[in-house]
């Protein structure tokens, strides 16, 4: 009996050892160097960036779809080709703008002058500065009696003479030369000097540490892909910078520009602060903006519009009683675009200078004036060249690749964060008509650099970024950062939380991978993230699908360096699903009204696209597959656009080549 009961124990040791021995094992093998991933054999070129790979992991261990631009358990977005067959032929490549006429002989520097080229002024104007005299208007904010301030209009100052390399006590001006008798050149500055009233108030607050400039550059109606159609030189600069964070999940929250950019500066919805009853008599100046929460820590602050007209906060609306900001660009540009500069020259052009490249002068003279010792905050919104066309996106491209440029030039890249976004996609013309249309409405663009000694200086908040550029983004979180950053290592309570951010989380904590729509505040008209469906494995659609999924597989087996690899043959398929946008964003139209009754317009369901995905068991090996098939519903095509080996035999690893396969993807057709 004792015997027995001891040969028992033995039995039972000697398989719990056994058992934890092969559990050893198979760890060991899962996270072994020489355990490859298997990735799909190239087999139909695409334009489409989209890299196609089919990854031999161990069971459990999932990497992220790469025919996905988001893969969380809350939010799957299909990525998407920016040059798909349903809108190439809408493509055409731009070179910088071509403002007509020579060089500009004039250029407004840090500090409020205005300096004269000599050497320009002799090669393309064939004068001497002997030769030219000039005089400047100040250009000033309208005050109409009794005090009210309308921000449609400006005063034009009588002329005083103007001396080069001397700073002017002004903001922005008007300058007219005559040219030694012959014509009279006029062009428009505006002047970044250190005012003094603003020095003295706050260069006696001491700004949070560590201390983090704020550069804030949107481009109106810049989808994601359309910022990789057009903005080729911007994109490899940002590629070429490891500290941009690219914000894969960014979806907007709103129809237009003010809708979208209220949540980025006020954190709150419009209807939370304004609606159309009080398009004629609400002023901005009591709204809780972003800018005055860093004037209030001591920093200098910037707005920049250049299309006055459709401005956030003056298109529909009244604008500011006060002016809202240290440096106010807006009553240049109403000048400008009521002056003879506009009326004579080209669309776009000032001059021989294209419309942003003014306000980017502003910028840049407004970061090298504040140089390392004044913390500031800058907002400049660029829509002019970017609005209404399609292609004229790629005019918009130069202007900003000489920007960020010259900013890193200036260090401001060591200290400052700099957030380059676009508030929506397109809202005009043929595009919006396309299913890939109905992705770029609602995903703009938008990158994040932080500074390399503050990634290393907070490992954590460095982590925290990292992830979030895989979670589903708003601009309430945007502007949950930037509160964030004002305290960085400060953990808010819920109460605070409540108060401050109420719809958005900060970048520098990690966003939860089972975030929704509902929970980032999306409505459901704007949400493209997947809705996942099981379907029967018997389906038409399935069946086809599955067939490619083995014709992909077998024609990588069919290699050279694979022909003794045997065939897989489909045993069963033991799961399929259908991702889908949901039905509203394919019927969307329009908004009407942002507030007031509000109603959103719908229309016929616009279909291109479907994702099967397939789960299936092979033989002879037993090898368990999961694909994405996309199915173009219109040419009834299907094409794997993902491929995950879940288990297989080790002897069969050798039977895929893992480097020929990205790039490309398998189709039927």
């Amino acid at each position: 009996m004792i015997l027995t009961t001891i040969r028992r124990r033995r039995i039972i040791t000697i398989i719990l050892v056994t058992l934890l021995l092969l559990i050893a094992v198979l760890i060991w093998k899962s996270d072994h160097p020489y355990i490859k991933d298997l990735q799909v054999i190239k087999l139909v070129r695409t334009k489409l960036l989209l890299s196609i790979s089919l990854n031999q992991t161990l069971r459990g261990k999932r990497i992220k779809n790469p025919g996905l631009i988001l893969d969380t358990p809350g939010c799957k977005i299909p990525k998407l080709d920016p040059f798909d067959p349903s809108v190439v032929d809408l493509y055409e490549t731009k070179d910088p703008y071509p403002c007509p006429g020579p060089p500009l002989f004039m250029s407004s520097q840090p500090g409020g002058s205005i300096s004269l080229n000599a050497s320009i002024l002799e090669q393309h104007y064939q004068l001497k500065p002997s030769d030219i005299a000039c005089v400047y208007h100040p250009i000033r904010r309208k005050y109409e009696k009794p005090g009210n301030v309308r921000e449609n209009d400006y005063d034009l100052l009588p002329p005083r003479k103007l001396q080069f390399d001397t700073p002017l006590p002004e903001d922005q001006v008007k300058v007219l030369c005559n040219l030694h008798g012959k014509e009279t050149f006029i062009q428009y500055f505006p002047l970044v000097r250190l005012k003094t009233k603003i020095e003295q108030n706050k260069s006696s607050i001491e700004p949070p540490m560590p201390r983090l400039n704020i550069i804030m550059l949107g481009v109106d109606s810049i989808s994601k892909l359309q910022f990789l159609r057009h903005f080729r030189r911007t994109h490899r600069f940002i590629k070429t910078h490891k500290t941009f964070l690219d914000i894969k999940g960014y979806t907007k929250v709103g129809d237009n520009t003010f809708p979208n950019l209220n949540p980025l500066l006020t954190g709150r919805f419009p209807q939370d602060i304004w609606n159309e009853t009080l398009a004629d008599t609400m002023y901005f100046d009591d709204v809780d903006i972003i800018w005055k929460r860093y004037a209030n820590k001591g920093y200098r602050t910037l707005y920049a519009e250049d299309s006055p007209f459709f401005g956030t906060f003056n298109y529909g609306r009244r604008g500011f009683n006060e002016t809202p900001v240290d440096y106010y660009l807006r009553p240049l540009y109403l000048a400008l675009h009521n002056s003879e500069v506009r009326e004579k020259g080209p669309f776009y052009c000032f001059n021989s200078q294209v419309e942003p490249e003014l306000m980017y002068d502003y910028v840049r003279d407004f970061v090298r004036t504040m140089g390392n010792k004044r913390p500031y905050f800058a907002f400049a919104m660029q829509s002019s060249l970017t609005h209404d066309y399609f292609n004229h996106a790629g005019y918009a491209d130069f202007p900003t690749i000489k920007l960020l440029e010259d900013l890193w030039d200036y260090g401001a890249d060591n200290n400052s964060v700099i957030v380059l976004f676009g508030d929506h996609g397109l809202r005009f013309g043929a595009i919006r008509s396309t299913y890939i249309g109905k992705f770029e409405e609602r995903m703009p663009f938008m990158y994040i650099h932080f500074p390399e000694w503050f990634l290393e200086q907070y490992p954590e908040i460095a982590k925290n970024l990292r992830n979030n550029q895989e979670r589903l983004v708003t601009l309430f979180d945007v502007h949950a950062t930037l509160v964030n950053l004002l305290d960085p290592t400060h953990e808010m309570t819920d109460k605070e939380r409540a108060t401050n951010t109420p719809y958005g989380l900060s970048l520098l904590s990690e966003i939860s991978p089972y975030r929704t729509c509902e929970k980032a505040y999306i409505y459901t008209h704007w949400c493209v993230c997947q809705v996942v469906q099981e379907v029967w494995v018997e389906q038409p659609e399935v069946k086809k699908s599955v067939e490619v999924i083995m014709d992909c597989i077998n024609d990588e087996l069919r290699t050279e360096k694979t022909s003794s690899c045997p065939a897989l043959q489909l045993d069963k398929v033991t799961s399929a699903k259908l991702g889908q946008i949901n039905d509203l964003v394919l019927r969307f139209i329009k908004h009407e009204n942002v507030v007031v009754d509000r109603n959103v317009v719908y229309g016929d369901r616009i279909v291109k696209y479907e994702d099967y995905i397939i789960t299936l068991i092979t033989n002879p090996t037993g090898a368990i597959f999961e694909s994405t098939v996309r199915h173009d519903v219109v040419e009834d095509t299907y094409c794997v656009v993902d491929i995950y080996e879940e288990f297989s035999e080790d002897q069969y690893s050798s039977c895929i080549d893992t480097e020929r396969l990205k790039k490309f993807r398998y189709c039927n057709a």
